[in-house]
């Protein structure tokens, strides 16, 4: 999971998303453009954090193509999911489901993982339900096998090179196999790819 972030204030998440349809794409999102929009709470700075972990900010306060992109209304919603999917992929990895989770569930699992105390873990499920609450994940599963599918279909095919040689009277082959990799942290994807090494070069062991 990427770093944990919550917010005192959970109701100011919704505002702020609304804002980002309401208003131009800023320079950089600071404490001076919060208040300049309506944020004037303490309680609303850790805004900045939570949308520079969500991707949606970059580490400086600038809006990223995720912040851009989510500016088209009817798209924001899944643009959304995708990216508490991304930021809270532990608790995705632990409950697929998590958005349909409830409170005492959700605790359960922030107080296990981070070791935070009540009040911490309390902000920790409101803000994520926060989030939630706001984003659509009905069919994301399947458009996200789907693109990881098209990802592993647009590697370089695998380039082998066979040799044989007759050391003790039998022959034998020798298989080199070169993989060129893509740069890539969704490590389903990595998988896939050998996975589907494994089945095509050890049929055998498949079928048993």
């Amino acid at each position: 999971m990427a770093e944990v972030v919550y917010i005192i204030k959970p109701r100011a998440i919704k505002e702020f998303l609304e804002k980002i349809h309401e208003t131009g794409v800023p320079g950089k999102v600071s404490q001076d453009y919060l208040v300049s929009i309506g944020f004037k709470s303490k309680n609303d700075r850790p805004l900045i954090a939570l949308f520079k972990s969500l991707g949606f900010l970059d580490q400086s306060g600038a809006p990223t193509d995720l912040y851009r992109k989510y500016r088209e209304k009817k798209q924001a919603p899944k643009i959304l999911a995708k990216a508490i999917m991304a930021t809270y992929s532990d608790l995705y990895a632990t409950y697929p489901d998590a958005h349909r989770k409830d409170s005492e569930a959700l605790a359960d699992y922030f107080r296990t993982k981070t070791g935070l105390g009540a009040r911490a873990v309390s902000g920790l499920v409101n803000t994520f339900k926060a989030l939630a609450e706001n984003a659509k994940f009905e069919g994301l599963e399947e458009e996200i096998e789907l693109e990881e599918e098209s990802e592993v279909e647009l590697l370089p095919k695998t380039k082998a090179r066979a040799s044989v040689s007759i050391p003790s009277g039998e022959p034998s082959v020798t298989i080199n196999i070169q993989l060129t990799l893509p740069v890539t942290e969704n490590e389903a994807i990595y998988d896939k790819l050998f996975a589907s090494l494994r089945k095509h070069l050890f049929p055998r062991e498949e079928a048993k």
